[in-house]
C-alpha cells in the first residue's frame, strides 16, 4: 500500500513540475513580446544600491535619464538623440566595465561636471 502512495505522489509531482516548465515558457515568451513595445524602449539601467537605479530610455525621437526607487520615478534629464552611442568596451576590459565608466562620464557630462568619470 506504502509503495502504492508513493508512486502516485511522485507522478503528481512529476505531472505538477512538467504543468508549471510548460506555463512559465508560455507566459515567459508571452510576457517578453508583450514588454518589446515600439515606442519605450529600455536602453540601460544601473544599480546605485539597495532598490536604487538609474536607467536611460527612449520614447520615440527622445532619450531620458531617470532616477528610480521603490516610492518614485524622477526625470534627471533628457538626453540629446545624439549622445546615445553604442557602448563598446576597450581591450582588455569588460563590457560591464565599460558600461558602467561610460554610463558616469555621460551622466557628470549632463549634470555640467565634465572633471568627473575620468578615471
Amino acid at each position: 500500500m506504502a509503495v502504492l502512495q508513493v508512486i502516485q505522489t511522485l507522478f503528481f509531482l512529476v505531472v505538477i513540475a512538467g504543468l508549471a516548465y510548460v506555463s512559465a515558457r508560455f507566459l515567459g515568451s508571452r510576457a517578453m513580446r508583450l514588454s518589446q513595445g515600439g515606442l519605450i524602449r529600455l536602453i540601460e539601467m544601473v544599480s546605485l544600491g539597495p532598490r536604487k537605479y538609474a536607467c536611460v530610455l527612449t520614447v520615440g525621437d527622445k532619450a531620458f535619464l531617470l532616477g528610480v526607487t521603490d516610492q518614485c520615478v524622477s526625470m534627471i534629464a533628457e538626453i540629446p538623440r545624439g549622445e546615445l552611442g553604442p557602448l563598446s568596451p576597450s581591450d582588455g576590459e569588460s563590457a560591464a566595465g565599460a558600461g558602467a565608466r561610460d554610463f558616469v562620464a555621460r551622466l557628470s557630462a549632463l549634470l555640467g561636471r565634465p572633471g568627473e568619470g575620468r578615471r
